[in-house]
């Protein structure tokens, strides 16, 4: 396997200092005694996270959301916010389960919430956003 120019002698490679607020791409081939192969399809990659699905849902006055795990994200941020499309109060930060539940809800009033997601290059912005009744 061939990346960047450069001959890997396996067929795993680990690509270090990849960043930058950019799409990184690559392009791989097969390398052996009898030559290279053709190049593959271009493969583009961003270190940064993507937002979160999340769903809502309210039990005894509780608002509870959960969202799926996004690959390459290490925590998740919940915002909150009484009016559509913010802006958003931060209620939890570094969390790394999928669910959050807001004991600070006050019964009757609607709220919005967004999750973002963190990863060593940075936060995702925000993901649908999802309100109670």
């Amino acid at each position: 396997m061939k990346v960047g120019g450069l001959k890997a002698l396996k067929t795993g490679y680990a690509f270090k200092d990849i960043g930058g607020n950019q799409n990184n791409y690559f392009l791989l081939s097969a390398l052996n005694a009898k030559g290279e192969s053709a190049s593959s399809q271009e493969y583009a990659f961003s270190p940064y996270p993507v937002a979160p699905v999340v769903n809502e849902t309210t039990t005894g006055g509780n608002p509870t959301l959960t969202w799926a795990a996004v690959p390459l994200v290490n925590t998740y941020n919940v915002f909150r916010s009484t009016t559509k499309g913010g802006p958003y109060t931060s209620l939890a930060s570094g969390l790394t389960a999928k669910t959050y539940t807001d004991t600070t809800a006050v019964s009757g009033t609607t709220y919005y919430y967004v999750v973002t997601s963190t990863n060593q290059f940075g936060n995702s912005g925000n993901s649908n956003e999802t309100h109670t009744p």
